[in-house]
């Protein structure tokens, strides 16, 4: 009730009190989507796409009132005439600075909050940010945060490079206590637009994940400010794996609150990161998994466990391991439930594409108590690949951007859908609506096989629709599909290939690890 009066007040006197005014009007502007000309294109918030300024104010007014008032009082109290510079009194009060180059007027140039003062004045913007970020909780954002300028450390002289050609995608995840993620989206989204960035990074209570793409120097930038946030600090440049690519790798960029940092379905409180299975270097993993291949096969013998999903599995993985032939990881509980006895007694050693997966899946097989052990690849198959690239993982990696794979060696282990050639570059089905992915080889694709499943190849040209909705990740031929698998006795191990693995103990001798390129 306390927070609908706070919004009915905001939209009554927004246009009467100056400070509501500038707050709301800001809070409105973080939220603006641009497109490809700069022009406005639209405003995202809470999940929702808003084409009217109308609406988006509107719903400002009547979801982020709260924000907004606090906002509005830091202002007032900024702008109260105080002598002290960025000083904290009982109840962490911002108060105005002053400097030389304002004349003893109230100070709100970015530099001056950060101790670098000059004549460049920023937009007030900048102090409305710093005061949405103050309003969070302590754990935060402090006072000393603020004076440091580590929300907006980086200036338009520092990104000269931005035009290079040579371009770099991201992959990371840090787990760790976040009060206000939203405060986080909002920093998120105006870094990654300040440096031209795309790509998807979604932030959760327990911590960020994300991918995204752009200029090398756009990206060394990025990871140097997500570092130097006050809740990521303890991020490291190891915590970022680098790829080919650049911003063509992604549509645009989106950047969200979840309840999860990964689809796990189950509750962070419930099924916490902080109960992960220890982790396991590339190297440590490389020589327990050439272990795993040697010991004799039985119900007893360590586990090899894949975390993803069966469409990454199918164009790569490791050779001996399991495989569920699940399309989701929100599966991965349901799995092993039903497959509870593959576990018991075993020492499980998982993996993931980078690493954030297994985090949680490991820590829901601990929550089991069946397994002796469970262990997990740290910086997963993508550190792994750094490593040693003609190891134990045959194919390609899977990404979710639009590479869609990264090879680090020349083993295909996929096949086509309608020939069963060897191939492992997926495309999406050409149904209109259709976002399955397929696997259709060049002479198959020129004779027309572009479609997941008959159900689209009947449609053809026509929109793909269910009962009135387009078809997004799901088409009628996954129903066919058995949601999760009962596995055979002592586990399905599809690729403990003979020749193959001689193929790849005779290449490891021919090509050392770079060990390096993990320090």
């Amino acid at each position: 009730m306390e927070r609908n009066k706070i919004g009915n007040h905001i939209r009554i006197k927004r246009k009467s009190f100056p400070h509501v005014r500038l707050a709301f009007s800001q809070f409105v502007s973080t939220l603006r989507q641009p497109n490809v000309d700069g022009e406005t294109e639209g405003w995202m918030c809470c999940g929702q796409t808003f084409s009217r300024r109308s609406d988006i104010n509107k719903h400002v007014g009547t979801t982020h009132a709260a924000t907004v008032a606090t906002c509005a009082l830091k202002l007032g109290q900024m702008q109260g005439h105080q002598t002290d510079p960025i000083s904290s009194d009982g109840d962490n009060t911002i108060k105005s600075a002053h400097c030389g180059c304002c004349h003893g007027h109230d100070c709100y140039h970015s530099s001056c909050f950060s101790g670098r003062c000059n004549e460049s004045q920023k937009p007030l913007f900048w102090t409305v940010e710093r005061c949405l970020v103050n309003s969070c909780d302590a754990t935060d954002t402090s006072l000393d945060d603020l004076r440091s300028g580590l929300l907006h450390p980086l200036l338009p002289d520092s990104l000269h490079d931005m035009t290079r050609k040579e371009g770099v995608v991201l992959l990371f995840y840090y787990y760790c206590d976040l009060a206000d993620p939203w405060v986080a989206k909002l920093w998120q989204v105006n870094l990654c637009k300040h440096l031209g960035l795309t790509g998807k990074v979604r932030l959760a209570t327990e911590g960020i994940n994300g991918t995204v793409g752009g200029s090398v120097e756009a990206a060394r930038l990025y990871m140097e400010a997500t570092m130097a946030y006050p809740p990521f600090r303890g991020m490291t440049s190891q915590d970022f794996k680098r790829s080919a690519g650049g911003t063509e790798c992604f549509q645009e960029l989106r950047v969200g609150v979840y309840q999860e940092l990964v689809p796990l379905g189950i509750d962070p409180c419930l099924v916490s990161y902080k109960d992960a299975g220890p982790y396991l270097t590339p190297v440590e993993f490389h020589e327990e998994v050439a272990r795993l291949l040697e010991a004799p096969k039985g119900s007893n013998a360590p586990l090899l466990l894949d975390c993803r999903n069966f469409y990454e599995s199918m164009i790569g993985r490791f050779l001996g391991s399991v495989t569920p032939n699940i399309r989701k990881f929100s599966y991965f509980p349901e799995y092993v439930e039903k497959n509870l006895v593959l576990f018991c007694s075993r020492r499980v050693l998982m993996y993931c594409t980078g690493g954030i997966r297994c985090e949680r899946a490991s820590a829901f097989l601990r929550s089991k108590g069946v397994c002796t052990e469970v262990w997990q690849l740290h910086g997963g198959i993508h550190r792994y690949l750094d490593v040693f690239p003609n190891g134990f993982f045959c194919g390609k990696l899977f990404v979710f951007d639009e590479r869609y794979a990264i090879a680090s060696n020349e083993r295909v282990i996929g096949a086509c859908n309608h020939c069963a050639k060897p191939w492992d570059q997926y495309n999406l089905c050409t149904t209109p609506g259709c976002r399955q992915l397929v696997l259709a080889c060049t002479s198959c694709q020129t004779e027309g096989h572009t479609v997941c499943c008959r159900v689209c190849r009947a449609k053809g040209a026509s929109q793909a629709l269910i009962n009135g909705e387009h078809l997004r990740e799901e088409c009628e031929c996954t129903k066919s599909r058995e949601r999760v698998p009962l596995e055979a006795e002592g586990g399905t191990s599809l690729w403990s290939d003979e020749i193959l693995l001689k193929q790849i103990t005779e290449s490891m001798k021919s090509t050392p690890f770079k060990e390096d390129s993990f320090k």
